[in-house]
């Protein structure tokens, strides 16, 4: 008896912890390209969605984080970071022309990885803005995204990245930040 209560317990412990926190993250990555002032390098495009009360709808561009020599990613880096204060990312995808603050942080995907460089740009799961306004364009099919990111630099070069999501990617895209996307808007 003090089994089965003890595991009922833990059932409805583990049942009301769902309820109440993200599901785990939903995601897709596509690969394209970065420009920079040392030439073209491969980057990264990846959509998040983490459902449910406290999640995100988040886009990471990964790129290099230790090649370049013209551009400051620290002034990105972390919480206060002094250039994630103001709009910085420029990203166009069709008519859209959206403009928007970034974070970034570094990271090592693998324990033995190269050293990586994340800006990020999320939207509440369910909310509108930026990253469900770009998501809900990249799971169109035939869409294409330029992220331009401001050098902090002044004068500096700025980064341009490239990314345009097969037809399958575009679908993976539609399906998996579905549950992120604003209610009003999902189809």
């Amino acid at each position: 008896m003090r089994t089965a209560l003890l595991l009922s317990l833990s059932v409805l412990s583990v049942t009301l912890a769902a309820a109440t926190s993200p599901t785990l993250p939903f995601q897709v990555s596509i690969n394209g390209s970065i420009r920079t002032s040392a030439g073209e390098q491969p980057a990264t495009l990846t959509v998040i969605c983490a459902e449910g009360k406290g999640g995100a709808l988040s886009l990471q561009l990964r790129l290099p984080g230790t090649q370049l020599t013209d551009y400051d990613l620290d002034a990105y880096e972390g919480p206060g970071a002094p250039a994630a204060q103001k709009p910085s990312a420029h990203l166009q995808i069709g008519n859209l022309h959206p403009v928007a603050k970034v974070g970034g942080w570094y990271t090592n995907d693998q324990a033995d990885g190269p050293l990586l460089f994340v800006f990020g740009i999320a939207s509440m799961s369910g909310q509108s803005g930026t990253a469900a306004m770009v998501v809900r364009a990249l799971g169109r099919t035939a869409a294409s995204l330029r992220w331009t990111q401001d050098n902090p630099q002044p004068r500096g070069q700025p980064l341009i990245a490239s990314f345009s999501p097969t037809p399958e990617e575009s679908a993976q895209i539609a399906r998996i930040s579905a549950p992120c996307l604003p209610a009003a808007k999902r189809r």
